[in-house]
């Protein structure tokens, strides 16, 4: 599972500021978005990132993305940058935050479903993660920094079939604001095949997607 602390300093990364430039040929006028595996080739500094449709990049001048603080490390990230030719001219890299399926026992704690806002859910092009787009309500407490707590529980398991259920504590965060956050479930060898079902409570009600992998 992974703890969430909800600060513009942290949290900040993901939608805390906005850019905004003029119509025409500017810098960001031709700025792609896409979801990668990026790789840290000392603290903080990113050589090269893989996109979900297997385009690799090698950086000329490396990125620094504070977050990133583990050397030679893959991240998964959400990459604004802009494509010349075969280089790529990072922009930003936003983090994604990776949930691996655990069984409720082998998980410490209680386990709390409270809604989340649910933008959508879909198969990476390469097949390698699950992939959703969710809408977290957040809000700053007076006092000790709070944190919202996001993971995966796999529920049951055929040879042709997986349950998983999104768990989500939003841990006395204020309910003030909508922020956008995105997290990936990585598909494992034993998911491959298999028909997926993944639950999620959303302030509607309690939904199911269903993909095939």
């Amino acid at each position: 599972m992974k703890k969430i602390y909800i600060l513009c300093a942290v949290l900040g990364m993901l939608s805390c500021t906005s850019e905004t430039y003029e119509s025409g040929d500017g810098d960001l006028s031709y700025l792609r978005a896409d979801f990668v595996e990026m790789h840290t080739a000392a603290t903080k500094l990113v050589d090269s990132f893989v996109t979900d449709e297997d385009d690799a990049f090698e950086l000329q001048q490396y990125a620094d993305v504070a977050w990133a603080e583990r050397p030679d490390t893959l991240y998964r990230a959400l990459a604004y940058y802009n494509k010349v030719g075969t280089q790529a001219q990072p922009h930003s890299f936003q983090p994604v935050y990776v949930l691996r399926p655990k069984k409720a026992a082998d998980i410490e704690g209680d386990i709390r479903h409270d809604p989340v806002g649910l933008e959508s859910t879909w198969l990476s092009a390469n097949g390698k993660y699950i992939n959703m787009g969710l809408l977290m309500k957040v809000g700053q407490a007076e006092g000790d920094a709070l944190s919202q707590v996001v993971g995966v529980t796999l529920d049951s398991e055929t040879a042709d079939a997986m349950a998983l259920t999104f768990i989500h504590d939003q841990g006395g965060v204020p309910e003030y604001y909508t922020q956008r956050l995105y997290v990936s479930i990585p598909v494992s060898d034993t998911m491959r095949g298999k028909t997926i079902t993944l639950r999620i409570q959303t302030y509607g009600g309690p939904v199911v997607k269903t993909l095939q992998l």
